[in-house]
């Protein structure tokens, strides 16, 4: 087993300004509309690489990162 980053968005908090989008080099964040309301939504989680860029752009801190369990395959013969 080893530990992939994941991102974690708290809707609450997100005013939808786009910035980590732009800031995003993997284009893993993206804007969407939710019940009348814009906020950034992670559209690809496995391409994240956990730099955090968006972390720190986020002016409303809306944007944390945590670490999940991943099950790394075994190729037994």
């Amino acid at each position: 087993m080893f530990r992939k980053t994941a991102i974690k968005i708290n809707k609450e908090l997100c005013t939808g300004c786009g910035i980590c989008t732009r800031k995003c080099r993997r284009n893993v964040l993206q804007l969407v509309c939710s019940e009348g309301k814009i906020s950034a939504w992670c559209a690809r989680p496995s391409q994240c690489s956990g730099c955090g860029k968006c972390v720190l752009v986020c002016t409303e801190r809306a944007i944390s990162l945590t670490e999940r369990a991943t099950h790394q395959l075994s190729t037994q013969e």
